[in-house]
């Protein structure tokens, strides 16, 4: 779920970049294709800072200390960049 987001997120940056020469009405549009853009990738590291919350909390659960450096470790993960 994350790389699709971050790969729409990605998109939607390259498409205002590339049509950000616009001007008028067409500027108009495209502050709103911005916003967008700007919103998506917000949400995609807003998700993957919950994903790395909800797995390290799993890992607070974990008995074993030898179990729960691991755990933390994979919880850590790659969130969007």
């Amino acid at each position: 779920m994350r790389r699709l987001w971050r790969g729409m997120a990605v998109a939607a940056v390259a498409f205002v970049s590339a049509a950000g020469l616009a001007s008028g009405p067409a500027a108009a549009g495209m502050a709103a294709c911005k916003q967008t853009a700007k919103q998506a990738f917000r949400s995609c590291k807003l998700g993957a800072q919950s994903d790395t919350k909800l797995a390290l909390g799993k890992c607070a659960n974990l008995v074993d200390p030898a179990a729960r450096k691991p755990c933390n470790q994979q919880g850590m993960g790659r969130p969007c960049a």
